[in-house]
């Protein structure tokens, strides 16, 4: 917009007058007394000025933003409780206010953090309505977000893929991790894993060649203080492998902790959960969301008319649900567990197309044992399954011969069936320890 100018014209005598101020007036003190000042009423400042959420999933909490407000002026500025306003208020929620109650001198902060909840499809506005007592009063905020599903919290399944070998130097230096020691393993851009937009990865964690018994502790890298609980135990000597789901810290990166002695570490892939809500940082795909039931025994060789899976063969197992949801299947959830093996090998446990079998291992075992581990496995599609709909499947390989068992506990749809689950992560917490009577007192009986 462009000011208009206009021109004042004032009258002027032509005569000039000169003459000379009184003394006493030459020596005039300043208006409002010798010791006065300028005074300019207190104001605030917001940083940003508009919080843009982009797009946040409808009836579902988004990721928070903050604003910070900074004062400035001469006044001090009383700060009241924020609250939400405009055109729907309900699509947004006060997550924190740090600045009600205080009073800021000039270029104090405070901040205030909103998140998002649309209730609809399509573009929802609203305003951040901060009351103080300067000029800006009430401080408006502008709120922006866009309703619709978003990549956040769900999970994308790989075919595991080996992103760490110590005995060969793969992802780390080739030496085993000592005792009371730490390896930074980068996740993010790796074996299928974006660069940016991760919330947490999956790996299957393998320990071989250990010195002595001790533990490992797999956590985000960058953490202030290493967390105390354990993600594998192990004996000395002991090769075994346990599923970790762990948050991806600074750079992209997780650390790898072991106590005791010095042991070798394997860590493969099976996939990633999404932390941002950009869908171009997951190949223009939603990820899926996680579809819980009762655990239920989906595999039981003992049982079967085939008895022990044989050494080098492999077999598929499917799940017919029904032919809608057969096709929003896109992994598994799954507990397997090998039972008296013949001798030392493993088992890998894949989408069972019988063309991608991965060099990647699921459990350990040795002859006699009973070796269980949770994994989250892709499914393919079984065309050669008699009269299913296309029902969704895996397969198990064994390199010994020996029984198998498969637990079914949930799987990971497209985010299209509905009432799944998203995924948010954490540092590793321990909440119980029965020897200490953290959250149960006493070993547990029989």
């Amino acid at each position: 917009m462009r000011a208009l100018r206009g021109t004042v014209s004032v009258a002027i005598a032509s005569a000039l007058i000169v003459a000379a101020l009184p003394t006493a007036a030459a020596q005039a003190a300043p208006l409002g007394g010798a010791n006065s000042t300028l005074r300019l009423a207190g104001s605030l400042t917001a940083s940003p000025a508009q919080l843009d959420f982009g797009p946040a999933d409808p009836n579902v909490d988004g990721a928070p933003l903050k604003v910070t407000l900074t004062a400035s002026g001469t006044d001090p500025v009383v700060m009241e409780a924020a609250s939400i306003g405009g055109a729907t208020p309900g699509a947004f929620k006060l997550t924190s206010d740090g600045c009600v109650g205080k009073t800021l001198t000039a270029g104090q902060r405070c901040d205030i953090t909103v998140t998002p909840h649309p209730t609809q499809n399509g573009s929802v506005q609203a305003s951040l309505l901060v009351p103080n007592n300067g000029q800006t009063n009430p401080l408006t905020v502008p709120l922006v977000a866009n309703g619709q599903m978003t990549p956040r919290g769900t999970f994308y399944p790989l075919m595991p893929s080996r992103v760490l070998d110590t005995r060969i130097g793969l992802g780390s230096s080739k030496a085993p991790i000592g005792a009371n020691r730490a390896i930074a393993l980068q996740v993010a851009g790796r074996g299928g894993v974006p660069s940016t937009g991760v919330a947490a990865v999956v790996l299957n964690v393998t320990v071989t060649q250990p010195t002595s018994s001790s533990y490992l502790t797999v956590y985000p890298s960058g953490v202030a203080v290493r967390p105390t609980a354990s993600s594998l135990n192990f004996p000395k000597a002991w090769t075994g492998a346990n599923s970790v789901t762990v948050a991806v810290g600074a750079g992209g990166k997780v650390d790898l902790y072991n106590a005791k002695g010095a042991t070798h570490v394997v860590a493969d892939i099976t996939g990633y959960f999404a932390s941002d809500n950009r869908i171009e940082n997951h190949g223009y795909t939603v990820g899926g969301s996680y579809q819980s039931f009762t655990p239920g025994r989906w595999v039981d060789t003992r049982e079967e008319v085939w008895g022990p899976l044989p050494a080098e063969h492999y077999f598929q197992a499917y799940v017919d649900f029904d032919e809608e949801t057969n096709r929003h299947v896109k992994a598994f959830a799954i507990n397997v567990t090998a039972v008296r093996p013949t001798k030392t090998g493993y088992l890998t446990v894949w989408d069972g197309n019988e063309m991608t079998l991965p060099e990647t291992s699921t459990l350990n075992y040795t002859p006699g044992k009973v070796v269980p581990n949770m994994a989250i496995i892709p499914a393919s599609t079984c065309y050669d399954c008699g009269e299913t709909n296309n029902a969704p499947m895996i397969g198990i390989y064994s390199s010994a011969t020996t029984h198998v068992l498969v637990d079914l506990v949930g799987y990971y749809d497209d985010s299209t069936l509905g009432a799944g689950l998203r995924y948010t992560p954490i540092t590793p917490t321990r909440i119980t320890d029965s020897r200490t009577g953290l959250g149960f007192s006493g070993a547990l009986g029989a």
